[in-house]
């Protein structure tokens, strides 16, 4: 996928025609973003991995639209065209028989993860149908994931030349010398995929592939994710050039990339980091329960230490107020806690523990560079009573910031509360209900609930999801110790 992002990153700046037609232009200036076609085709990579390889196409597509709709959501202002964006935040979407080159641009994925040619057609036509469900929307998603299926397998350029006219018909037998003096911007697959395959036909490596797309002119960042997807599967991309892919695309994106690259079995390009926010209870009811939070919490984090992967910490301990312990400190570097430290008393500011934490990690991101964001956040939050004492936010206030650093950020959220309805107190600040859950608040609950958090910790580590059987062990152990009593 790096072909794909890079190519829109480096066309961005001369799309509508800004520039001459000329592939002596400064590879990155200072105009480059990456746009639309970036977000979604990470969108249906994390789709296509989601499913996996026997998956049917209604899988697939539902899939697609609901990673679509996600990614577009978290990124509305990525440069969607005005259908694409009806359907975005329709609530019942629907294809619309759009055949605009969009559909191409998403599918390199479907070129990489699938065994032969007639699957990787078929996973392509189903990425393509949710929204671009014209005959030439659907050969144009077809056509760019075959070039890419024959690229990776070897198949020289007049076999890839000679495939693509055979089965969808383009005229490849123009230059680009021939195309540019005549070429506008367009936005159907019918006059873009074919003008992106030339351009690659054309090339000698990877940077001359986008050179020549950005040279056509007219829509230049899908041309050139288009022939860079395809350039990327022949030739490869240089180190230098996936390095600044990785700089130019915020953490999030990242993690994708290297789950793609694990799915493919290649080694990830660099250490990923995660970031892991602890915000635990200790107002007086906690009391009599400090050495088992004290020795679950370290058993928790020197397991952690074992692992492999860059992990930064955050710890906030509240009571009437709000104690920042460790300020994202690495891993590796956390001592282990103490009753020095953790000691009860006071009442539950824990909206003010948790809203304070939110607001300083998204700062910490939000002018961080990209490439410095962790490709992964997760908050744990541990109370055993209700928000009693909090003096600067509101439940509606975190309830707005947890659902923008979800949906915008894909961070994740975990609740775990005692002596309440834990599922319905983390609904009123926007945490899901499989993502919160009951305890038992004495020595076995405590212990348990650091024994759950590590094990959901790890996964999340290696996978960047968290299941809805994370919580499995608590809830079992919460619901029968609650019928014995009864």
């Amino acid at each position: 996928m790096y072909g794909a992002i890079l190519g829109d990153i480096i066309g961005s700046p001369f799309e509508f025609d800004r520039g001459d037609k000329t592939k002596d232009f400064e590879l990155f200036s200072w105009g480059c973003r990456f746009t639309d076609d970036s977000v979604m085709t990470i969108a249906v990579a994390e789709a296509l991995m989601e499913t996996g390889i026997n998956a049917d196409e209604e899988t697939i597509e539902n899939a697609v639209q609901n990673q679509m709709r996600k990614w577009g959501r978290r990124y509305p202002r990525a440069g969607y065209g005005g259908r694409f964006r009806q359907w975005l935040m329709a609530n019942h979407p629907e294809p619309y028989g759009s055949y605009g080159n969009g559909s191409a641009m998403r599918v390199s994925a479907a070129g990489w993860l699938y065994p032969d040619l007639e699957q990787t057609r078929a996973v392509a036509r189903a990425t393509a149908k949710v929204t671009h469900n014209h005959p030439e929307g659907i050969k144009g998603a077809e056509a760019t994931a075959s070039c890419i299926f024959l690229a990776r397998n070897g198949k020289s350029k007049e076999e890839i030349r000679e495939y693509v006219t055979g089965e969808f018909h383009y005229n490849l037998n123009r230059t680009l010398d021939e195309i540019r003096p005549f070429y506008h911007h367009v936005e159907s697959c019918q006059e873009t995929v074919p003008e992106a395959i030339i351009a690659f036909l054309e090339a000698g490596d990877f940077e001359d592939t986008v050179r020549n797309a950005v040279s056509i002119g007219g829509d230049t960042d899908t041309l050139a994710a288009i022939a860079g997807s395809i350039a990327e599967a022949f030739y490869g991309v240089p180190e230098e050039l996936r390095e600044e892919c990785r700089k130019r695309i915020p953490g999030n994106m990242r993690k994708v990339l290297n789950q793609f690259d694990r799915e493919l079995g290649r080694e990830c390009e660099r250490e990923e980091t995660t970031e892991i926010v602890f915000i635990l209870d200790r107002s007086g009811s906690m009391a009599g329960l400090e050495r088992d939070t004290v020795g679950g919490f370290n058993s928790m984090i020197e397991k952690q230490k074992k692992e492999k992967g860059s992990v930064l910490v955050s710890t906030v301990l509240f009571d009437n107020t709000a104690e920042v312990l460790h300020d994202r400190v690495d891993l590796e570097k956390i001592r282990p806690l103490t009753e020095k430290e953790y000691f009860v008393g006071g009442c539950t500011a824990l909206l003010d523990a948790v809203g304070g934490a939110i607001h300083h990690i998204g700062n910490v991101h939000k002018y961080a560079r990209m490439e410095d964001v962790p490709e992964r956040t997760l908050f744990v939050i541990i109370t055993d009573g209700e928000e009693n004492a909090s003096r600067y936010y509101s439940a509606k206030k975190v309830k707005g910031m947890i659902e923008r650093q979800k949906s915008r950020y894909g961070w994740e959220f975990l609740f775990l509360g005692a002596n309440i309805d834990a599922v319905q107190t983390a609904g009123r600040f926007g945490i899901s209900e499989d993502r919160a859950v009951n305890y038992n608040c004495d020595s076995r609950g405590t212990m348990l609930n650091y024994q759950v958090i590590g094990e959901a910790i790890s996964v999340f580590r290696n996978d960047a999801r968290i299941d809805e059987s994370w919580k499995r062990q608590i809830d079992e152990d919460y619901k029968k110790r609650r019928s014995d009593w009864e």
